[in-house]
């Protein structure tokens, strides 16, 4: 029985024993080879003997440099796209804040989304005259307009069909 496995105790053993020569670490360089490649290299060594050896930080300036959420990589607000217009109601509102102070938080036409107090004027010349708890009154001139946070806009291509017929079990 023991003839039958005794190839493959005999690889378990042979991969053990490199398992462990090789976590072991190469053997150090004799004194008189270290010494001949300093003087090979002329490089000075990055840490003293006997100190583990610890990675450079990199450091801040690179990354402050870049703006890594800009395409073109820069800080600098140099937008040359062609300004567009305004579309009917840039805003949509989003949630009431009631609290000491009411504020409004809306989402713009962009996707960004704000918070504005009572009498603040919008980027589309339009004045928050009242914030009530579920709806937004906004003025410009003599126009007032009304946002609501509830306010579903349904898009649907064909009416919704009805069903006709009995709920329940069929035979009944």
């Amino acid at each position: 029985m023991i003839r039958k496995f005794l190839p493959d105790i005999v690889i378990a053993a042979v991969i053990v024993s490199l398992a462990f020569f090789f976590a072991a670490g190469p053997p150090p360089l004799p004194a008189r080879l270290s010494g001949q490649m300093e003087k090979a290299g002329d490089a000075k060594p990055d840490r003293e003997p006997g100190k583990p050896w610890v990675p450079q930080q990199p450091s801040d300036s690179a990354l402050k440099k870049r703006n890594l959420f800009a395409e073109s990589g820069s800080y600098d607000v140099k937008d040359n796209s062609p300004i567009t217009a305004l579309p009917e109601n840039p805003y949509a509102l989003v949630a009431v804040l009631m609290g000491k102070e009411k504020k409004a938080v809306l989402r713009d036409f962009n996707g960004v989304i704000r918070t504005f107090p009572e009498g603040k004027k919008l980027m589309d010349g339009s004045v928050i005259a009242e914030i009530a708890p579920l709806a937004v009154k906004l003025k410009k001139g003599k126009e007032t307009k009304e946002l609501k946070v509830f306010d579903v806009h349904l898009r649907t291509s064909a009416p919704a069909k009805k069903e006709t017929g009995k709920i329940g079990r069929k035979g009944r």
